[in-house]
């Protein structure tokens, strides 16, 4: 199990993953553009064999970012 912490903003989203213990596996910053995004995806699905395993934690509850963190399976 991975945690990721996402800080919506308009342009860009903050981020960090880190392990069920609170130690960091990795952090920086994506653009708010759907390539950007798989990145992101990219670097999350790097740490985990299966989506069921990232919890993501994110500043608000609407809007196009956490209908895409529900399309791919994130929890």
């Amino acid at each position: 199990m991975i945690i990721v912490g996402l800080d919506w903003s308009r342009s860009k989203h903050d981020f960090v993953i880190m392990d069920p213990q609170g130690k960091v596996i990795e952090r920086g910053a994506v653009a708010h553009n759907a390539n950007a995004l798989e990145e992101l995806a990219a670097s999350v699905e790097r740490h985990v064999s299966s989506v069921e395993q990232v919890h993501v934690g994110l500043e608000l509850n609407n809007g196009a970012l956490l209908a895409w963190l529900v399309v791919r399976g994130y929890c």
